[in-house]
């Protein structure tokens, strides 16, 4: 058990928390306990427990949101093969150019009505 003279005062010390960091993060860490001129212990303690930093969760999308979104997601695969299979097809002489455009012109027009589609 590690205590700590805190104003005079003895406080105990019993919770111990572990994390695991890849080794950059790990220099990058104590370089800042260093700069502090604090041990670590103390540098995480402080950062942990003064820190007003306040993470807020994404909030979660009901089933109707979750379904819109999986179909956009398909939506933009598909229009992606087609984009990639037209422009190969394009660079090989299988496609002429009106169609080439005509194509991309279409694939533009659904990209647009889609996203007007998005919630803000």
């Amino acid at each position: 058990m590690d205590t700590k003279h805190d104003a005079g005062s003895k406080r105990k010390l019993e919770a111990t928390v572990a994390c695991r960091l890849t080794q950059g993060e790990y220099d990058a860490l104590l370089q800042k306990c260093q700069t502090a001129n604090l041990r670590l212990s103390e540098y995480l303690r402080r950062t942990i427990i003064g820190n007003e930093t306040v993470i807020r969760a994404a909030p979660r999308l009901n089933y109707a949101d979750r379904r819109l979104l999986s179909l956009y997601s398909a939506l933009g695969n598909n229009m992606n093969q087609i984009s990639k299979r037209l422009h190969f097809d394009h660079l090989n002489g299988l496609v002429t150019n009106d169609t080439y455009q005509a194509v991309l012109e279409q694939l533009h027009l659904i990209n647009r009505i889609l996203c007007s589609r998005l919630p803000p």
